[in-house]
C-alpha cells in the first residue's frame, strides 16, 4: 500500500514539474508568452504613446512622445541657416529682396538701383515713342491725301492718291486688273481705316508718293501731269516723285521705332536684373550656409535615427552617425 502511494506521488510530482517546465522550453525555442507579446506592443505601439497623458497637467507628456520618428525630422540646422530657395524666389520677384534676405547689405541697393534705373528708362523711351508717333501721325493727316485738296481725272474728281490711280491704272483698284503689267507698280491695298499698316505703308512704299501734297518730279506736281498727258507707274527713279513731306515723316517714324527699340532694350535689362539677382541670391545663401557649417560645433557630423524591424515589425532602434571630412 505504502508503495503505491509513493508511486502515485513521484507521478503527481512528475506531472507538475513538466507543466511548469513547459514555458521555458517554449521561450528556449524562440516562443514568447501572451504577456511578453502584449508587452512588446504597447512599447513599440507609437500611437498609444502619444496618448499617453501627464499625471499633474493632463497632457500629453514631452518625453512620452519624443519617437525616434521625431528626432529623424528634426531640425538640426543653425539658427543663421537661409534657405536657398527663399532667396531665389525672393530676388526674381523683387531684384535684391534675397540678397538683403541671406544678410547682405549692399548688394540689395546694387540690385535694386538696377531695377529702378532700367523702368524708369524703359518708360521713357517707350513715352517718347508714343510722342513721335502722335507727331508723326498728325503730319500724315495734314500732308498725305489731304481732304481739301481736290484733283479732276476724266470729269470726276478725286483725292491725290486716287487720282493717281485713275491717272496711271484706269481704276480704284488696280489689284483686279488681270495682266500684270497692267498692275505693275501696285503692290499694297492700303487699309480702309488709320492702322499702323495705313502710317507705314504711306511712307514707305512708292506706289503712295503721290498722295503727298509736296510731291514732284523736276518741279511739276500732280495736277500738271494731270492736265497734261497723264500720271505715270511710280516704278522707276524718272517716274517716283520727290516729296520733302515723306521723307521728314519717314524720318519720324524712325525716330519713335529708334525709342521703342530703346525702351524694350530697357525691358531686357530689367528682366536680366531680376534672373541674375535670383541666382546671385541662391548662390550666395548656399555660400553662407557653408560657412555656418564650419563655425558651428559637431557641423561635420550627420545624425540619422531611424527604426528598422528584426523580431518584430519596427521593434529595433537604429541611430547612424556620418562624419563629413
Amino acid at each position: 500500500m505504502k508503495t503505491r502511494i509513493r508511486i502515485v506521488g513521484l507521478i503527481l510530482s512528475l506531472g507538475l514539474l513538466l507543466l511548469l517546465s513547459t514555458p521555458s522550453v517554449a521561450i528556449a525555442e524562440g516562443e514568447t508568452s501572451v504577456f511578453e507579446s502584449e508587452l512588446q506592443r504597447i512599447r513599440y505601439n507609437y500611437d498609444y504613446e502619444a496618448t499617453q497623458t501627464d499625471d499633474v497637467t493632463g497632457t500629453p507628456s514631452g518625453e512620452d512622445n519624443l519617437t525616434l520618428a521625431d528626432l529623424s525630422q528634426a531640425d538640426l540646422r543653425p539658427p543663421e541657416y537661409k534657405s536657398p530657395g527663399k532667396a531665389f524666389i525672393y530676388s526674381l520677384a523683387v531684384p535684391g529682396l534675397g540678397q538683403y534676405y541671406s544678410g547682405s547689405k549692399w548688394k540689395p541697393l546694387v540690385f535694386l538701383a538696377v531695377e529702378v534705373f532700367g523702368l524708369s528708362q524703359a518708360f521713357k523711351y517707350h513715352g517718347n515713342g508714343e510722342d513721335i508717333t502722335a507727331e508723326f501721325e498728325q503730319f500724315n493727316r495734314d500732308h498725305w491725301n489731304h481732304p481739301d485738296s481736290i484733283y479732276t481725272v476724266n470729269g470726276d474728281d478725286y483725292l491725290a492718291y486716287q487720282a493717281y490711280l485713275m491717272s496711271a491704272y484706269g481704276t480704284l483698284s488696280p489689284d483686279t486688273l488681270k495682266e500684270p503689267d497692267d498692275r505693275h507698280g501696285f503692290t499694297h491695298i492700303l487699309p480702309d481705316t488709320r492702322t499702323q499698316q495705313y502710317y507705314e505703308m504711306t511712307g514707305k512704299y512708292h506706289q503712295f508718293s503721290w498722295g503727298w501734297d509736296d510731291a514732284n518730279i523736276d518741279g511739276e506736281y500732280l495736277n500738271d501731269f494731270l492736265l497734261g498727258n497723264g500720271v505715270q507707274k511710280a516704278v522707276t527713279e524718272e517716274t517716283i516723285p520727290h516729296s520733302e513731306n515723306r521723307l521728314h515723316y519717314e524720318g519720324l517714324r524712325d525716330n519713335a521705332n529708334k525709342e521703342y527699340d530703346k525702351g524694350m532694350k530697357m525691358v531686357f535689362v530689367v528682366m536680366g536684373n531680376h534672373l541674375i539677382s535670383a541666382f546671385e541670391a541662391f548662390f550666395a545663401t548656399k555660400r553662407h550656409n557653408n560657412g555656418l557649417k564650419y563655425d558651428q560645433p559637431f557641423s561635420n557630423i550627420d545624425v540619422k535615427p531611424s527604426i528598422r524591424s528584426y523580431n518584430e515589425w519596427k521593434d529595433t532602434p537604429y541611430v547612424t552617425f556620418t562624419y563629413k571630412f
